[in-house]
């Protein structure tokens, strides 16, 4: 199912508001380069990953073994690692 995450479904019942705007029609194309980091445990579907991954032609895709959707600070090293940044 598209649109299926948190922010997508939870945030416009708690608030009452509309729901957010689609970022990904703005994002087509972008040449910014993009880690995208998927876990093992994450609640969000591999299509949304794979969706960001073809919409942005320099992204990579990063798969975090026993990872949820929340990661914490502490994983800022796992990003280093990715990225070759420590």
């Amino acid at each position: 199912m598209r649109g299926s995450g948190f922010y997508r479904l939870q945030l416009p019942q708690s608030s009452g508001g509309a729901a957010p705007a689609d970022p990904r029609p703005g994002l087509t194309g972008l040449p910014t380069p993009v880690l995208i980091f998927r876990g093992s445990c994450d609640y969000l579907s591999w299509r949304s990953a794979l969706d960001y991954r073809r919409l942005l032609p320099r992204a990579g895709l990063v798969y975090l073994d026993g990872a949820g959707a929340k990661r914490s600070a502490a994983s800022s090293s796992i990003a280093g690692m990715a990225t070759g940044c420590r």
